[in-house]
């Protein structure tokens, strides 16, 4: 996707319906395969543990749940993009 927007903005032979087919063609796929790793793995795993340091009597558990799941949750987005933008100048 970087590379047909970068190409677009050069002035390339890129058209915005390709750019846009190719958004539609691929965010459900992506979208799907982090949905299921987040909200079915990481997130129930987060909740259970900052649910347990609430039930012994913490009351960092809800601060656990969050640093457990939005840590990992951000880097791999940051890295995924990073590296797509790295794999798009090649």
């Amino acid at each position: 996707m970087a590379r047909l927007e970068t190409e677009r903005a050069a002035g390339g032979d890129v058209t915005e319906e390709t750019v846009a087919h190719a958004k539609a063609a691929l965010g459900p796929a992506l979208a799907a395969a982090g949905d299921s790793l987040f909200w079915s793995t990481c997130r129930p795993l987060a909740a259970v543990i900052g649910v347990l340091w609430t039930a012994q009597g913490s009351p960092y558990g809800p601060l656990v749940f969050w640093f457990l799941y939005n840590v990992p949750h951000a880097m791999v987005r940051a890295r995924g993009s990073s590296r797509g933008t790295r794999w798009a100048w090649r």
